[in-house]
Formats: C-alpha cells, sequence, structure tokens
C-alpha cells in the first residue's frame, strides 16, 4: 500500500512507520515536529520507501500539494496535541492540534476519494471510569481537553464514514512505553533519583494506577486490528488487561538502576484537573480475535526503564 502517516516521527507514529515500512508498504510522513524528532526516524533516511514533509497538517495548501503528488491507499493519523497538561491552559490546543487536524486530513481524503482511515485515540475519551473499560459498553465522559478533542475527533471519524463511505479503525491506546522515552512517569523518576541518589521523590501517594503497554505490543495490537476487521466502523481498545502502580514503578526504577533509597510521596494524590487517577482495560474483543500482548504492564514498565536506563 501507498499510506500517509500524520505524526509520523512522534513516539508511537514513529514506531508504526518503521512497523509499516518493515512491511513493505511505502509511507509518506507528515509532522510539524512539535512533538516528533527526525532521530526517531533516522534509520529510514535512505529507504526509498520513505518520504517526510516537515510542516503542520492545519496547513490546508501544502497538505494538498502532497496528496496531490502521492496516490494514498489509506490514512493513518496520529497528529494531534500530545500533552493533556498543555490543553488545560486553553481549549485551543486540542481544538487546532488534535479536532482541527482530524478535520483537515479527512476533507481531504473526502477530496481524492482516499477511503481507508485509521485514528489513534485515547484512553482519555472515558475519563474517570470506575470498572473496567470496555468498548461497547463504558460510557465515554472525557474529563480533559485532551480527551474532549479525541472523543470530538472519533465523532467526526464517525460521521464520514457513514456520509462519506469511508472505512475506518479506531485505536484506543492506553499508555505507551518502551526505548527513547522523553517523557512521563518512567523517565522522570529515572532522572529524579540520578539526580538526587539519597532519596526518590514522588508526586502523589503511589496509588495511580494505570495499564503500560510495550511499544512493539501497541504496533502489533493495531496491524492484528487492521488485518482482521473489515466492517466499515470497527473500534478497538488496544492495550493491556493488566495495572502497575506509581509505587510499583518507583521500585522497579531503584532495582534496575541500582539504587535503594527511601521514597518521599508528595502526599494524598490530588491530581491535576483533566488527569485520570486509575483506569483498566478489558481488551477481550482483540484477544478472541487471536491477539495477545507479549509483555504485562509490570513487565512492559521494567522493559522501559532497562532500556531508559543509560
Amino acid at each position: 500500500m501507498n499510506v500517509l502517516v500524520t505524526g509520523g516521527a512522534g513516539y508511537i507514529g514513529s514506531h508504526l512507520t518503521k512497523r509499516l515500512v518493515a512491511d513493505g508498504h511505502s509511507v509518506v510522513v507528515i509532522d510539524n515536529l512539535s512533538n516528533g524528532s527526525l532521530d526517531r526516524l533516522k534509520e529510514l533516511e535512505s529507504n526509498p520507501l520513505f518520504i517526510l514533509y516537515q510542516f503542520d497538517v492545519n496547513n490546508t495548501i501544502k497538505l494538498r500539494r502532497v496528496f496531490d503528488k502521492h496516490p494514498f491507499d489509506m490514512v493513518f493519523h496520529l497528529a494531534a496535541n500530545a500533552d493533556t497538561g498543555k490543553g488545560e491552559e486553553s481549549p485551543n490546543e486540542d481544538i487546532e492540534n488534535t479536532l482541527f487536524t482530524t478535520l483537515n486530513v479527512m476533507e481531504m481524503m473526502r477530496i481524492y476519494e482516499i477511503k481507508k482511515f485509521f485514528f489513534a485515540s485515547s484512553s482519555t475519551v472515558y475519563g474517570n471510569a470506575e470498572e473496567r473499560i470496555q468498548e461497547h459498553r463504558s460510557i465515554m465522559r472525557p474529563i480533559s481537553h485532551y480527551g474532549a478533542g479525541k472523543l470530538a475527533s472519533e465523532a467526526f471519524v464517525s460521521s464520514f464514514s457513514h456520509l462519506h463511505d469511508f472505512q475506518v479503525w479506531i485505536a484506543r491506546f492506553c499508555n505507551a512505553v518502551g526505548p527513547d522515552m522523553t517523557h512521563g512517569v518512567i523517565p522522570d523518576l529515572i532522572r529524579k533519583l540520578k539526580a538526587h541518589p539519597a532519596e526518590l521523590e514522588v508526586y502523589g501517594d503511589g496509588t495511580q494506577t494505570k495499564p503500560f503497554i510495550y511499544i512493539d505490543d501497541l504496533v502489533d495490537g493495531v496491524m492484528w486490528m487492521l488485518n482482521h476487521t473489515n466492517e466499515n466502523y470497527n473500534a478497538f481498545l488496544v492495550g493491556v488487561d493488566s495495572n502497575v502502580t506509581v509505587a510499583q514503578i518507583a521500585q522497579i526504577v531503584m532495582d534496575e538502576v541500582g539504587i535503594q533509597v527511601p521514597i518521599h510521596y508528595g502526599g494524598n494524590y490530588k491530581g491535576w484537573k483533566g488527569d485520570v487517577h486509575k483506569y483498566s482495560y478489558d481488551v477481550s474483543r482483540l484477544r478472541l480475535m487471536g491477539w495477545t500482548p507479549h509483555y504485562t504492564a509490570e513487565e512492559a514498565v521494567r522493559k522501559a526503564i532497562r532500556l531508559n536506563n543509560i
């Protein structure tokens, strides 16, 4: 296939791009590098199956030029605001960089009659889900502008599917971890421990609990979903059904770094507005289709810490 990946220099996007190229697809990436990095795609620079354009997909003039030049069979859309906290400063962050990017890409697909579309969504569309999240049963009630931007985008993905005969796949990701992480609890704790090896400071009380999926498992889950579903509208949780607490992550960091020190917790966890304290996934629908992640949440975290402890 000839495919477009928007946000292909981001953390998840770069791993997906490399997998698509490895599978023999011709891949065009568009990324403005606000969240992405050219280093993540350096190994593809001389690959004839790979082309990179550096601009914002909200620039519809440049976007049209790319669609004019390349006959795409499918679009993978991952360009979006990647910082939940940043979106709380202004809803425009998620409106412009998540919702508008989605609309611009799908409108260009409509004009050029491209019918296959993948959208990278998020667990944040569910907000504070007290029970284990399931695709068809859990209520979507985001508590952040980030989650609202993803959910609004999903709504338009659905309407474009119905009105313009798009075949769409939506993957709602949980927390992805792996090598070369630049932000998140794992690199933060590693940096803190190395900078102050007498005590490890942990934000909150350590009870924050979330599923963590290893990045290779996430990409495998996406490809499995694409290859084993054929409805016009396909939406799946892509994650793991196990969880890890921040307290467990702190202990694993100390184990892997080789420094055992007292942990100083920052008191009762209140979080910031829009943060989801605890959630868990039910990924039985993908499992019933034959997909199983290689790593549990704890195994994924430990492997990621080992690879980032350089």
